[in-house]
């Protein structure tokens, strides 16, 4: 547990540090967030925070595995490592010269067919084999994420607060049931974005932008893939439990996808009708916005826990049984019903 909890101080100690650094990158090269009429923030605000987003996580990642033995089961960093810095590189263009919606799509899709190729994928729910699935199967799982995220980042911390709480509630049951290499990517990712919430919400600001909302998408759609081959029937409910922990995200972009497509509009146009837009046009303020949605994630996540401890204690297993009887019970009924109802008609 010592070790697990390590990840998470060296992932809020290192964010700490990185974030002065991708501040003054985004000055600099001027990746900034301009204000518009779908923008709630008012100043021009530097967007570079993927930057230390990636230094953080990858650097007290690295740190865990030189001091842990967990190399052999995460087969699959160096596949994450390349293909979150060919999305960090993408986001940082798209924030500095805005990449065509199709195109960063495009792209997307690139980096998700070259992380199936390196071998991070999910190939197996439970004991059925995906086979022909595997592709479109971890291709949606991936565009969701990185997407999802992207869109609901519209407000300050509401992005990053919703993904710290994911990874902390994957972290406290890899803690549980002692699964150390889960426990130290959710420990590092944990860290890194409580540590960027401060910023986040503080006077001096810095904005994930394009570049660290998909780097985040990825990273938490990674993780329980990642898992899969240390313990397999936990990793499953890990898959479960990220997409639960994350409705608000996957609402959001499924009903801005079909709300788009009743218009008859494009789903790449942008609008200020978001989740988050549409409670602020009801009278909440940005923070009451944030603390509805994070209420939201929490209350989401604990059915998820509730439920995967139903299925890992056999309660659903006992309760299947339980209907089956009674079904069973049932139809013996109607049939000696039915053989009292023939006897009577035949007197």
């Amino acid at each position: 547990m010592l070790v697990s909890l390590l990840s998470f101080i060296l992932g809020l100690i290192f964010c700490f540090c990185f974030v002065p650094l991708a501040k003054y990158i985004g000055l600099k090269l001027n990746i900034m967030d301009i204000p518009n009429h779908r923008k709630v923030h008012a100043d021009p605000t530097p967007c570079s925070g993927g930057i230390a987003i990636y230094l953080a996580f990858f650097l007290s990642l690295i740190v865990m595995l030189l001091f842990t033995n967990i190399c052999e089961p995460i087969k699959n960093i160096g596949s994450l490592f390349i293909c979150s810095t060919i999305l960090l590189g993408l986001g940082i263009y798209d924030d500095k010269w805005i990449l065509k919606p199709v195109v960063k799509l495009m792209w997307q899709i690139v980096v998700v067919f070259i992380a199936i190729s390196l071998g991070l994928r999910i190939d197996t729910h439970g004991s059925f084999q995906l086979g022909l699935l595997t592709i479109p199967i971890n291709l949606l799982w991936f565009l969701v994420f990185i997407n999802a995220v992207n869109l609901i980042d519209g407000i300050d911390g509401l992005a990053c607060g919703i993904i710290y709480i994911i990874s902390l509630a994957m972290f406290g049951i890899a803690l549980f049931f002692n699964d150390l290499p889960l426990s130290i990517l959710t420990g590092c990712l944990s860290g890194v974005t409580l540590a960027f919430l401060y910023f986040n919400f503080h006077q001096k600001k810095i904005f994930l932008g394009d570049n660290g909302s998909m780097l985040l998408g990825f990273l938490i759609a990674s993780i329980p893939v990642l898992n899969v081959s240390v313990q397999k029937d936990i990793t499953i409910n890990m898959l479960y439990m990220t997409i639960v922990g994350a409705g608000v995200p996957i609402y959001d972009i499924s009903t801005t996808i079909v709300r788009r497509l009743k218009a008859k509009q494009s789903i790449f146009k942008a609008d200020n009708k978001h989740i988050h837009h549409r409670l602020m046009a009801t009278g909440f303020s940005q923070h009451q916005v944030i603390g509805i949605l994070y209420a939201v994630t929490v209350i989401l996540l604990g059915a998820g826990i509730i439920g995967n401890w139903l299925v890992i204690s056999g309660k659903i297993s006992n309760l299947e049984s339980i209907c089956e009887q009674i079904t069973e019970q049932a139809q013996a009924s109607t049939k000696e019903t039915s053989l009292v109802t023939g006897s009577c008609e035949q007197k």
